[in-house]
């Protein structure tokens, strides 16, 4: 080994270790806090969860079953013959999709294929829920090998950044029936906040 490059080595040694030795010497000293911890959300008085930003008067023939991970409320209505709807009400952040999206969404749980902007347009109407502008869209679909006549009515508003979805789907029969008990629903809608 050449004694220049001993020298360029030791010297590049002893910088590195100048370099910690000065960032070492100036350690910050670590500090602790004692803070009081968030204050818990008030609950109800009977500890009850906080219910929904809104209410509804649902129809009596309208049985309320568990409602899944999104939903707000569940219903089941049946008809003859082992026909029957199911009734949702889904809160979502947002705007949820645009409505062309949607009623492509709502088409496939149909069945469907896709549909045009001017469908849907066609299918939209102009209602009010709670006081708010809302759409309602109704979608059938005709019979298959393996079930009879289906047919959805989908009613959406948005309130303070919640879009709300009431939604009753199944067999025709049923949710035809049903129709004008669905529409007393959505006139029974008040916002609680």
């Amino acid at each position: 080994m050449k004694p220049a490059s001993c020298v360029s080595k030791t010297a590049q040694l002893l910088a590195a270790l100048l370099i910690i030795m000065l960032t070492a010497c100036d350690q910050q000293q670590v500090r602790t806090y004692r803070a009081p911890k968030d204050p818990m959300p008030p609950a109800d008085e009977s500890g009850a969860p906080r219910r929904a930003p809104i209410v509804w008067k649902e129809p009596p023939e309208w049985q309320p079953i568990p409602p899944g991970p999104m939903r707000a409320a569940s219903f089941v209505v049946n008809g003859p013959d082992n026909q029957r709807a199911e009734i949702s009400v889904v809160p979502l952040a947002g705007q949820a999709g645009s409505d062309l999206d949607n009623f492509n969404r709502w088409r496939a749980q149909l069945g469907l294929p896709p549909g045009e902007p001017a469908e849907l347009e066609r299918s939209v109407q102009q209602i009010e829920i709670g006081g708010q502008q809302g759409k309602l869209i109704e979608i059938a679909a005709a019979p298959s090998d393996q079930k009879s006549k289906s047919r959805m009515i989908v009613a959406m508003v948005q309130r303070n950044g919640i879009t709300w979805f009431f939604k009753m789907m199944g067999d025709d029969a049923v949710v035809t029936a049903q129709k004008q008990a669905f529409m007393d629903f959505l006139g029974s809608v008040q916002y609680a906040d």
